[in-house]
Parts: structure tokens; C-alpha cells; sequence
């Protein structure tokens, strides 16, 4: 592949940066100042000398400070803790990113001190004392499409994550590709070329930097101490081997999925050496025929969502170019789909630009918001493009932005998900047809190597649809009972917004409920020659997607040798629940669950006609957030108290509280109509402006209206 030699030939000046005297850390209190020769910096601002070693072997910062002593320590006399949020400055570009409230990570010192990872400088990390400031050096040299430290200006090609927190300590991850070429060759980085950085940052501001450069084997350890000047000084470094870590799982036939645990997302890295296709011998094929060698990743590339009480799992995966699955007990996965579109100029080839064209994973990204008890969050983001990597709806836009997908999901224990996509495009008033519409749902069933669709999916009592009173139409997909009827909407029942699939031999069955505004249809997939092109089928069947590594926009399928995946029905047309002049916002709730379909009836009710939570004896009042399916609060005090007016058409189902400033204890006291309540789950998270904030999920159903109160300490003596 081209790939790897411009990736060899660029990254061979990491030997530069393992000279310790000539790549030291930033050593000055300004942020002005940077001592790494290889560090990018604006053309305005000098570069400082390099700071020679101490003859200790520690590197000192500008003021000679000894690195070894403790003097201009942090405090580190209370927690630290890292949250996402979104760090801007005031520059022009920033106006028209398409980023939302947690493109960035801060983490923060107990003195004030910060260390930010942010956009601006390509996510390399920068601390900030009330004293000074100043980068960490950049340890490869890098080549992108900007300038300086935002040397990779939309930040397509590096992301950051936070793997693990506790009151002590923070993992950091930063992945990215230091050289990339975002017009003459959309093949660089391809499967090579990439870098994995881990910080492990203290509570006393000692810093443990390993950067793995994966084209050459290597990783450098670094430890460092972050001074309450704005310094940071270096003692080491040291240069290893690289090794890569196993997966945790490594399934061989079936689609991987992580080992049952207790609810909440995980990061994970899932193998597979099941049956795939690696394609024909060209650019595009992938370098080892072994698929998990491919990858250039560490240990944290995968999430996992698992839930309480409900055999189900969410997988992100690399395997799927990420896209969001849910996962059955007997091994068929489903997805809602994703942003696709079709027809633009920019792509090499005719079809659609999607997901899942990025069998590298190259513009696709899934990061762990937050995870508690309570509820767990996770960010999926992906750029649509063509099968040549090439990007869309980048003419005529500020910066060359192209069209930008961002979901974030709502995890319950219950096993519900709250699905908000945000469309970034030129064209969000557009649906469906080609050059240039957005298409947002499909209902997918993906089959792993070895089974039919018919062997996940029930060929009779196929489909239910049902609407908000409860009316409801069945559907069979025997002998292309769905897929080959055409493509009229279902005509029954009248406005409906809920369709359920029968999976085969399990009892959780999918549900998913959008908002119908009146314009709301609900179309079977029709593949308009269902019966020549799958003669003896009940359903639709392609293999291009997932795991294989075929070069085509589809790739219909006859057999079960490789994993596959079928579509049963749209759901298009409603509009969306918020919309700007160029973004557009769409909500979903969905999920697998034995509920029978008056309950998920009753659920939808619950979210679409959420009833109000009204404050009582003073408290604060709680609003409600359709985009959370979780009422929202600002607490000013240890106690909030307040009442759900609900009725059978807006009924109380499993609600979820989301109660930012929170000071109180975790867990809080919480009563229900005076009775003390011992099966909530709680959590803490912290959210985009660093608050503390109680999560709080509440198995509750109730068509009558009904008191809440939640205390903590001097707030419950009142009780």
C-alpha cells in the first residue's frame, strides 16, 4: 500500500524525539514560550532555546527549577476530576465547527489549575496555572491540512477520550494521524500511519506520557510534573518495544460482543477471526490476512453498554465502522441506521455516502460521554463519505467542512436508548431521494457468518406497527412478504410511530418509537427484484457490510459464508425536533425488551407526552428534556421536592432525573408518595460546564400524580 511507505518516511523523525536534549517538555510559564524543537508553532511566535538536561538527568524548567523537588507544586489536597466539554476562545473558525458541547476535555486540579485538550491545538494538551500556561511538546512531526498546533484543522484526523477517572487519577487517550493528505490522495492515513498517546494524570500533577507510534513499533514513556508556575518538566524518558495488547474477546464465527456485566459502558477491544473478505489484491486491500492484525489500535478502540435485568448489549465497533447495534441473547443484531446519503459530486463512484464505506474507521469516532448507575452516555461521530474515502458537501463551505453526523445515546438500565442525531449539512432540508438527500432510518438486522436472516428473524408476525393508542397492524416477511411488496407505506394502523421485529428464538424483541408530526410514514425495504435476484429467500441479504473489506456500495448475498446484513422498513418523513440553517435533529427511542406492546404503548406515552414534574414546598421546578428522555434540575439545596401530574395519556414510566449542582451524598434519599424508595439507581457525573450532577433512574409507572422527594443530610429532616 502507498500508505505505508509516506507513513515510514514521515514518522522516521520520531528518532529526533527520543533525543531527550533535543525534545524536552514546554518549560516555560507562558504560552508563548515552547522548547520542543519539534513542536509546531504559529509563525508569530519565537521559538525558545532548548533547555539542556541537568546533570541529575532531569530537565528543569525556565526558571531552573529542579524537577526532583517539590517545589511550585499543585495542590493535591482533593479530588481531580475530567469531564468533555467544549473550550473556545473567541476565534473566528470557531463559529462555524460542527462540534457540539463535548468536543474538548478538561481536567481539573483542586487549586484551579487545568490541563485542557482541545481543538485548537489539535488536542495536544496545554496547562494553565493562575501563573502561566504552555503546551506539551508534540513528540512526531506532523503534516495535515493546517498550520502550527491546529496543524489538523477539523480535527477529522485526531479525536481524545477519557478512559478512566477516579478522585486520584485520569486516563487520557489521544489518537490521531500526524500526516494526511485531505484532497490529492484520500488514502493517507489508510490502515498505517497512526498514533495512540495515554496520559495518566495524578491528583499531584505527576503526568505519565506514552506515546505508541504503531508504524514503527515503538513507545515512548515519559514522566512529568505539572508546576504551579505554568511549567512542566520532564525527569524521563524511555523508549520500548511496543507490544499490542489482545483483544478481550475474540470470537471466532460469531459478530464479538463483551462479557456480561453489571449496566454501563465500557471501553473494550473486541477481536474477530471469523470468516470475512479481504477483497481483491489492490491499494484498497487491507495488508494482513489475519483481520485483527490490521489495526493499528491499543487496548480502549470498542464500547460495550450492557444493562440491568435485560440480556441485551450495545456494541461499538470497529467491525461496523462503529455504527450502533443492539445485540440480542441469541446473537442477532439490529441497527436504527445512520445519516446516508447519495450522488455528490465529490464521490468517485456512484451510490451512497455512509458509515459504512469506512471499513478503517478512519472518520468515525465513539467516546464514553459517561457512565454511572444511573445512566451512561456515548458520542458516535463520523464523517458520511464515498467508498474512496472521498468527504461530502465540502464545496462552497467555511474552512471546507463537509457533511458531520453526531449522535449521542441515552442508556437506562432499563434497556432503553434515547437516540439525538445531529445532522451537520448543507442540505438538511433535504430527505432521501438522490443527488444529495439525507436518508436517517433503516431497520437493519445484522447476521453473523453461518446464519440466514430467516435464522434471527421470525418470517411470520414479521413486523408490528402500532400508533400512540395503541392500534397496531402485523406484518409477515415470508417469501418477501416485506421485501418484495414494493414500496407504498404501510397503510395500517393511521398514524403510527412504534414498529416492533419479532426476532427468532428470544424474547426480547426491538421497539422503536420516533415522534409522527403528522407526516410520519413507515415504507417496507423493497428490493424491486426480490424474487430473481433471491429466488427461495425471505429476505433481502448483503455482505459488503460489515467486517468484509470489498470495495462496492453493495454486495447482495445467497449465502451465509460471511457476516451479512438484511433491511426490513423505513421510517421517514416526520419532522425533525430542532433544526438550525445547517444542522438538523432527529429523536428516537428504542431498544430490545420482553415488554409486550402495551407497555412499550405506555413508554412511548411517557416520553412524547411526558407529564409535567411540578416543584412543591419551594423547591426548584424541573423541566423536561425529550432529547435525555430525563427531567432536568438545578438544585439549590440538599432537598428537592415535587409533583408528576400524570394521567393515562401522559403517564410516569421509568423516569429519569438529572440534577446538576449537586452537593448532597450519593446516593440521596428519595421517597414516592411518602414511601421510602430502595431499588433507584444513582450516580454522579459531571456535566459540560463541570458540574457536579446527580443522575437518578427510578423504576416507577404511574397513571396518577405522584410525589417525589430527594434529600441528603440536613435536607431530609424535614422528611
Amino acid at each position: 500500500m502507498a500508505t505505508h511507505t509516506s507513513g515510514l518516511n514521515v514518522l522516521a523523525v520520531l528518532c529526533c524525539a527520543l533525543t531527550l536534549a533535543a525534545c524536552q517538555e514546554s518549560s516555560s510559564g507562558s504560552d508563548d514560550a515552547d522548547t520542543a524543537k519539534e513542536t509546531p508553532t504559529e509563525p508569530s511566535e519565537p521559538t525558545p532555546p532548548v533547555t539542556e538536561p541537568d546533570t541529575d538527568g532531569s530537565e528543569t524548567d525556565g526558571s531552573g527549577t529542579d524537577g526532583g523537588t517539590d517545589n511550585g507544586s499543585v495542590d493535591s489536597s482533593s479530588a481531580l476530576f475530567a469531564y468533555y466539554t467544549r473550550i473556545d476562545s473567541g476565534e473566528d473558525w470557531e463559529q462555524h465547527q460542527f462540534v457540539g458541547d463535548y468536543a474538548d476535555i478538561r481536567v481539573q486540579f483542586a487549586d484551579g489549575s487545568q490541563l485542557e485538550f482541545a481543538r485548537a491545538s489539535s488536542y495536544l494538551p496545554r496547562w494553565k496555572t493562575a501563573s502561566g500556561s504552555a503546551h506539551f511538546d508534540m513528540r512526531v512531526a506532523t503534516q495535515g491540512d493546517g498550520s502550527g498546533l491546529r496543524w489538523d484543522k477539523l480535527n477529522r484526523h485526531s479525536h481524545v477520550r477519557i478512559i478512566e477517572q477516579s478522585d486520584s487519577e485520569v486516563l487520557v487517550h489521544w489518537r490521531y494521524a500526524p500526516v494526511f493528505e485531505s484532497d490529492e490522495n484520500p488514502m493517507v492515513p489508510g490502515w498505517t500511519g497512526w498514533v495512540d498517546e495515554y496520559f495518566r494524570i495524578g491528583s499531584d500533577a505527576k503526568v505519565e506520557r506514552r506515546v505508541i507510534v504503531h508504524d514503527q513499533n515503538q513507545v515512548l514513556v515519559s514522566q512529568l510534573t505539572l508546576h504551579a508556575d505554568g511549567s512542566i518538566i520532564r525527569s524521563t524518558d524511555q523508549q520500548q518495544d511496543y507490544v499490542a495488547s489482545a483483544p478481550d474477546v475474540n470470537s471466532t464465527q460469531a459478530l464479538p460482543t463483551g462479557p456480561d456485566q453489571d449496566f454501563g459502558a465500557r471501553y473494550l477491544k473486541l477481536g474477530y477471526a471469523g470468516p470475512w473478505d479481504r477483497g481483491p489484491e489492490e491499494e484498497y486491500q487491507p495488508p494482513s490476512a489475519s483481520w485483527n492484525d490490521n489495526w493499528q489500535v491499543h487496548a480502549h478502540p470498542d464500547v460495550v453498554v450492557d444493562f440491568d435485568g435485560n440480556a441485551s448489549q450495545w456494541v461499538f465497533w470497529r467491525g461496523l465502522g462503529f455504527v450502533p447495534s443492539m445485540v440480542s441473547d441469541n446473537g442477532a443484531w439490529y441497527s436504527n441506521e445512520f445519516n446516508e446519503s447519495w450522488e455528490w459530486p465529490e464521490m468517485c463512484e456512484s451510490g451512497g455516502a455512509e458509515p459504512m464505506n469506512d471499513k478503517q474507521a478512519r472518520y468515525s469516532l465513539v467516546r464514553v460521554l459517561e457512565s454511572s448507575p444511573a445512566r451512561a452516555v456515548v458520542h458516535w461521530r463520523y464523517h458520511p463519505h464515498g467508498i474512496c474515502y472521498n468527504l461530502i458537501d465540502t464545496n462552497g463551505t467555511v474552512d471546507g467542512w463537509g457533511a458531520t453526523s453526531e449522535f449521542y445515546f441515552y442508556f437506562y438500565p432499563d434497556g432503553s436508548v434515547l437516540s439525538k442525531n445531529v445532522l451537520h449539512s448543507q442540505q438538511v432540508n433535504t430527505y432521501g431521494e438522490a443527488p444529495n438527500g439525507f436518508e436517517y432510518h433503516e431497520a437493519m438486522v445484522i447476521n453473523s457468518a453461518g446464519k440466514n436472516p430467516w435464522d434471527n428473524i421470525d418470517i411470520r408476525n414479521t413486523v408490528t406497527v402500532l400508533n400512540m393508542q395503541g392500534e397496531q397492524a402485523v406484518y409477515d416477511g415470508e417469501a418477501g412478504g416485506i421485501n418484495g411488496i414494493g414500496d407504498e407505506p404501510f397503510e395500517e394502523p393511521e398514524l403510527a410511530n412504534i414498529t416492533r421485529i419479532n426476532l427468532k428464538d428470544t424474547s426480547l424483541d426491538t421497539y422503536t418509537i420516533m415522534e409522527h408530526g403528522g407526516t410520519l410514514e413507515i415504507m417496507p425495504y423493497w428490493e424491486r427484484d426480490f424474487a430473481t435476484e433471491y429466488p427461495g429467500h425471505h429476505f433481502v441479504r448483503w455482505d459488503h457490510w460489515p467486517v468484509n473489506h470489498i470495495r462496492a456500495f453493495g454486495r447482495g448475498a445467497d449465502s451465509a459464508q460471511y457476516p451479512s446484513h438484511t433491511s426490513l422498513f423505513h421510517m421517514a418523513f416526520n419532522p425533525p425536533y430542532a433544526q438550525t440553517a445547517s444542522s438538523q435533529t432527529r429523536l428516537l427511542l428504542t431498544g430490545l425488551s420482553t415488554m409486550d406492546n402495551a407497555q412499550v404503548v405506555t413508554l412511548a406515552r411517557s416520553w412524547l407526552q411526558a407529564p409535567a414534574l411540578n416543584a412543591t414546598q419551594g423547591s426548584v421546578n424541573f423541566s423536561y428534556d425529550a432529547a435525555q428522555r430525563s427531567y432536568h434540575a438545578r438544585a439549590n439545596g440538599q432537598r428537592l421536592s415535587a409533583r408528576w401530574q400524570a394521567s393515562s395519556s401522559q403517564p410516569v414510566f421509568n423516569p429519569a432525573l438529572t440534577i446538576a449542582n449537586w452537593q448532597g451524598e450519593v446516593p440521596a434519599q428519595i421517597t414516592v408518595n411518602g414511601e421510602l424508595v430502595s431499588n433507584a439507581k444513582q450516580g454522579v457525573s459531571y456535566n459540560h460546564q463541570g458540574e457536579r450532577t446527580l443522575q437518578v433512574f427510578l423504576p416507577l409507572q404511574s397513571e396518577q400524580p405522584t410525589d417525589i422527594v430527594l434529600c441528603s443530610g440536613q435536607g431530609c429532616a424535614s422528611n
